[in-house]
């Protein structure tokens, strides 16, 4: 499947087409404002270099957070509109879910954590098994070292590996709680791989049919 991916969930803005497994071109540049202004000249520029029209995709794969207010309407509303202008589904994929399946294949605990601004982190909290991930928490917008302590309280003596923007702002915090409980990633990975995007809206097409796109609302956990 041809599948275009669009995350702005954080203020690194991706966008991307895949095939399968295949990342066939990228494009990512950091916006702490104004997703929109720019977001449909990313769209255009990944076609193009991928060598892809509108109709050769099969559909497309949004972040809808939990994440940052604007840049999440902005994404989600430009995927809904090219849907509505060439007939294509849309799949909302949770942002922690991604990054928890584009983190490296190792067994224990993945702790998603994006930086949420004002001394939080958006986060939740995932088992993984080779390729396998498991939610094991809702979403939920907490103060680092209470995330930290709820994955402390889960891992059962497995390690946690702790990814984000999160992670990496609030490093000094996770490895003060999580000691050597922490498992630390090979890269760091602040922001969920096009391919992740991908493989979650496969694995639900799979499943059954595209949402209704009225229904498709953004994931707030705090206001604006």
């Amino acid at each position: 499947m041809k599948i275009l991916t669009i995350d702005t969930s954080t203020p690194v803005e991706v966008v991307a087409v895949v095939d399968g497994d295949r990342l066939l071109h990228v494009s990512e540049r950091r916006v702490e404002r104004g997703h929109a202004e720019r977001l449909m000249e990313a769209v255009a520029t990944v076609l193009r270099e991928a060598g892809v029209a509108l109709s050769d995709l099969d559909g497309i794969a949004v972040a809808v957070g939990p994440g940052r207010f604007s840049g999440l309407r902005v994404g989600l509303a430009t995927a809904k509109g090219l849907a509505v202008s060439i007939g294509l589904p849309v799949w909302p994929v949770s942002t922690t879910e991604a990054l928890a399946t584009s983190a490296a294949a190792r067994d224990g605990l993945i702790l998603s954590a994006v930086d949420a601004r004002k001394g939080e982190v958006y986060c939740a909290l995932f088992e993984a098994k080779g390729e396998g991930r498991e939610r094991l928490s809702e979403d939920a917008a907490l103060e680092p070292q209470k995330a930290a302590r709820m994955a402390l309280s889960a891992a059962n003596g497995r390690m946690v590996q702790p990814i984000g923007s999160g992670a990496s702002e609030y490093a000094r915090e996770f490895k003060a709680i999580l000691g050597d409980g922490l498992s630390v990633p090979e890269s760091s990975v602040d922001v969920s791989n096009p391919v992740a995007l991908a493989v979650l809206a496969t694995r639900a097409a799979d499943e059954g049919e595209a949402p209704e796109l009225d229904g498709l609302e953004p994931v707030y956990l705090r206001g604006i």
